[in-house]
Order: C-alpha cells, then structure tokens, then sequence
C-alpha cells in the first residue's frame, strides 16, 4: 500500500562521512528474502540503488 506521508528514521553512531557510505541491492539474492511486493511490482529507486551491488559483492564497510 502506498501513502501520502510516509516517516522514516535512521539510528546513527556519527555524522554523516560520505566517504563511509555503502549500498547494496535490495533486492540480493544471497539474503533470499521474499518480498512481498503484490500488484505493485518493483520498487522505484534511485540511480544509486538501482546500481548497488549484491550482498556478497558489496563493499566491506572500512
């Protein structure tokens, strides 16, 4: 179900150091979860997300 307003809130340890930053693909078949996505299909993402790497091809945080 989608909605008009939508809250999201991250726990973080310390600003923000892009160079720190990491992605992997929402989607990765390594984690074999089954999303249950129904009659809305493939989530829109961004550039970035959509070019992420699998789990097991992610880049170890440092």
């Amino acid at each position: 179900m989608l909605s008009d307003v939508a809250d999201v809130v991250y726990k973080v340890t310390d600003r923000y150091d892009p160079a720190s930053e990491r992605a992997m693909r929402w989607d990765s078949p390594t984690l074999g979860i089954a999303w249950p996505l129904g009659d809305i299909g493939a989530p829109i993402l961004s550039s970035r997300d959509a070019a992420a790497p699998a789990f097991d091809r992610a880049e170890p945080y440092p």
